[in-house]
């Protein structure tokens, strides 16, 4: 019996650690939200001001050297829509995204769900990932918009303006980029974590229905069934603990040649109240380490 109890309170589930309170706290200033009722909204206000701002100019500062073009070179006017249009598109989805990103941040439930996951693409973070490429885009961007917009003073003269409107077009869209990357890499950093999180809750649902079904198999066919040869107990997929826990107490010591040891993971099927406690993820709150009484 004590054997079997060491082994139950090894097996236990960890999730991966929750964001750092110094970061929580620097996304909760920038974008304005509050935890308690003296916190203050001027960072928040002020990094929104230079988000709109630098977005009217760069729509502006566009929109001006469209129309010049379409009436001094009698370039194409749909050319010209076309440009407006998708300076127009960049800029409100990224203001979208900052409004998108509050509406997350300031949410307990999805905050809840916000962990730092070990999952990696070619040996690096995810979401160090998917902020690599919106920044390189935006970056090569940038590099390209120098060289046509702020380098080249023909660019403006061409269509009879000052060098200084085209000046302040690649200054507003630098400046904006800047934004743009923060309240999007924001918004993306949430849904690959959320999602990550709810697949691995609904990974463990899975092991933990297989191993409910087998209890049924052996309970009414006996140690002879072959149902264990079907679980599934592979979790290659899984994150690593990111709290240094080895990830070989994860699983069960359950193997086809010892049936007899499903026992100790549980002796009787589970109830819908049990199955909703465990892996009904937005009804769990504050609690990082879940485990499976046996």
């Amino acid at each position: 019996m004590a054997g079997r109890e060491a082994q139950a309170k090894e097996y236990v589930v960890r999730q991966s650690k929750k964001l750092p309170v110094w970061l929580r706290l620097s996304i909760g200033h920038s974008l304005g939200i509050k935890r308690r009722a003296s916190d203050t909204t001027v960072i928040a206000a002020i990094l929104y001001s230079m988000t709109i701002i630098s977005a009217l100019v760069l729509v502006g500062t566009t929109a001006l050297h469209s129309v010049a073009a379409a009436v001094r070179r009698h370039d194409d006017v749909g050319d010209a829509v076309v440009k407006t249009s998708l300076t127009i598109f960049w800029c409100l989805l990224s203001l979208y995204a900052k409004n998108l990103a509050y509406r997350l941040y300031s949410s307990d439930k999805f905050l809840h769900m916000v962990r730092l996951h070990a999952k990696t693409v070619l040996k690096i973070n995810s979401a160090f990932v998917f902020f690599l490429l919106i920044t390189s885009f935006v970056l090569v961007n940038n590099v390209q918009e120098y060289a046509v917009w702020y380098a080249d003073p023909t660019t403006c003269a061409q269509v009879g303006m000052d060098v200084i409107v085209c000046q302040m077009r690649f200054i507003s869209l630098s400046i904006f980029s800047v934004f743009a990357v923060v309240w999007n890499s924001l918004v993306g950093i949430v849904l690959l974590s959320v999602c990550r999180t709810n697949t691995m809750g609904i990974r463990r649902l899975i092991k933990d229905l297989e191993k409910d079904a087998v209890v049924c198999e052996l309970q009414q066919f006996g140690p002879s069934s072959t149902a264990i040869e079907l679980m599934w107990l592979a979790d290659s997929d899984a994150d690593q603990p990111s709290d240094g826990v080895d990830s070989q107490i994860l699983q069960p010591a359950v193997s086809p040649t010892t049936p007899a040891t499903l026992t100790t993971v549980h002796t009787s099927p589970m109830t819908n109240a049990v199955l909703l406690q465990r892996f009904w993820t937005l009804c769990v709150t504050n609690q990082s380490i879940i485990t499976y009484d046996l």
